[in-house]
């Protein structure tokens, strides 16, 4: 994520525009206020790579009245996460541009897994024992490709632009991709 977060930083400024960076989990980890130096992408970036998300889960209802109570002006979000869970982003869809930039492992979407693990929640910290064969992959998949399918019909209902970026990925390319549309 700090790599996609440099490119698009630096890619802002090339533009001239000004440019904030916030890091929300359920509430406001870092925020940079807007500028066009160079400066703030070393800030952020260095941020970014000290960020714990361990034992923390994103609040995006949180990040919405955030948004909503602090921004004045429409503005162009590019917004960074997993997107796991449940997402609402329509009280800030009408009035900003939003791209979703979904960062994502290849194996947690298809972990490659057969034997008995203590799978801990990365939000609670709670650990639970589980056997894992070939079923309970195929559920979780499923389970996984219906909460994503889920995600993008709410991001195209809100005209959210957005699009998967995978860690093996040239994140150049793909961000590109995406965010031409």
């Amino acid at each position: 994520m700090a790599e996609l977060l440099a490119l698009l930083s630096f890619s802002a400024l090339k533009n001239a525009d000004r440019l904030t960076t916030l890091f929300f989990s359920d509430g406001v980890e870092s925020f940079m206020k807007p500028s066009k130096s160079l400066g703030v992408v070393e800030e952020s970036v260095r941020t970014a790579l000290s960020v714990d998300p361990i034992g923390k889960r994103a609040d995006f209802e949180a990040f919405c009245h955030y948004l909503n109570s602090t921004t004045r002006q429409k503005s162009l979000l590019l917004l960074i996460s997993d997107f796991y869970g449940d997402i609402d982003l329509s009280s800030i869809a009408h009035r900003h541009q939003i791209y979703a930039l979904i960062v994502r492992d290849r194996f947690e979407e298809a972990p490659l897994l057969e034997g008995e693990y203590t799978l801990v929640d990365p939000a609670t910290l709670q650990g639970e024992d589980i056997y894992l064969n070939r079923s309970v992959v195929n559920a979780y998949e499923a389970a996984l490709k219906e909460s994503d399918e889920k995600l993008y019909e709410h991001f195209l209902e809100h005209k959210i632009t957005y699009g998967k970026i995978y860690t093996d990925e040239d994140i150049y390319v793909r961000a590109s991709q995406i965010l031409k549309g």
